[in-house]
């Protein structure tokens, strides 16, 4: 039987969205992968809370958090990469490795300024989106994307994976997403749109840097 993995741009509607957007030239702003077709084990580097964009980490994702809780429509490409059975329980344990890690993972803010000018700032235990991803091509051997994880931009997913695509569209509208998604009743639970207030936002904040200053001494 085939055997396969997901990989997800998507286009979301947020002004840190639509400044990524503008940065790296590209139509989407955000990348993520699933490990199977209905998209119920995606994962991805984002915001841990709806209303601050400047604490991220490692992420379970589904539809709602792309759009914040809002209707807007998500626009996406979705392409569906055949690997071995060898190669899916590599990335597998690799992503679920990362995701249970009791150190945490983080989003590595400085790492959109290794796209953007190839650069190679490192800081321990941190990803962005498109690195994260990358790692895991890397993790199952898979050699689709340039070397340097780091490196890689959402227009190399465009141009290199451009023959698995599958979709393109409204996320929604995607056939083989599940119906619990589009029910909204199995989403996991977390506290992503939980109100917690500016003053423990500017604390967490403010601990998150810390612990990234830290971290790339370390790295």
């Amino acid at each position: 039987m085939d055997t396969f993995i997901y990989v997800i741009l998507s286009r979301t509607h947020t002004h840190v969205g639509k400044m990524i957007r503008y940065c790296t030239n590209s139509a989407f702003n955000h990348v993520s992968i699933s490990l199977d077709a209905d998209m119920l084990q995606m994962y991805s580097f984002a915001r841990l809370s709806a209303k601050n964009p400047l604490v991220g980490g490692m992420v379970k994702e589904n539809p709602s958090r792309f759009a914040l809780g809002d209707s807007k429509d998500i626009p996406v490409k979705i392409y569906r990469i055949p690997v071995t059975h060898k190669q899916y329980d590599q990335i597998s344990d690799f992503i679920y490795a990362t995701y249970t890690d009791t150190e945490k993972y983080y989003y590595n803010l400085i790492g959109v300024f290794n796209v953007l000018f190839k650069s190679d700032f490192k800081v321990y235990k941190t990803y962005i989106c498109t690195e994260f991803v990358s790692e895991v091509f890397k993790q199952g051997n898979l050699k689709l994307l340039p070397e340097r994880c780091n490196i890689v931009s959402l227009k190399d997913f465009e141009s290199n994976l451009e023959p698995f695509i599958i979709y393109q569209g409204d996320f929604y509208d995607y056939p083989e997403l599940s119906d619990e998604y589009k029910e909204n009743d199995s989403l996991e639970k977390d506290d992503f749109f939980e109100r917690k207030g500016m003053r423990r936002e500017l604390i967490n904040t403010l601990t998150v840097f810390m612990i990234l200053i830290h971290r790339f001494h370390i790295g």
